[in-house]
């Protein structure tokens, strides 16, 4: 599990680092996605098996229709590239 801002720092060696803990058969999670520095190219390029959202977000899917309109299209991102 790493945090999203992790995964904006060194991109290039985080993806190679990642590639090979996937070939050892770990799994890779983003954890409190939305917080941070999104960076949805890098979604794309590392080989990430899930993608944890930001309570906060969560939280918000309750109290307003733009919350549940947020976590509903980060959803929608994950499945389109194969994130769980």
């Amino acid at each position: 599990e790493i945090t999203e801002s992790m995964a904006v720092l060194d991109a290039e060696l985080l993806a190679r680092t990642l590639g090979e803990l996937t070939v050892l058969g770990i799994r890779i999670s983003i954890d409190d996605f939305g917080v941070g520095y999104s960076s949805f190219g890098s979604l794309s390029r590392l080989p990430i098996d899930e993608l944890k959202i930001d309570r906060s977000f969560i939280q918000s899917m309750s109290v307003d229709q733009e919350g549940a309109a947020i976590v509903k299209a980060m959803i929608a991102m994950a499945h389109h590239l194969d994130i769980a």
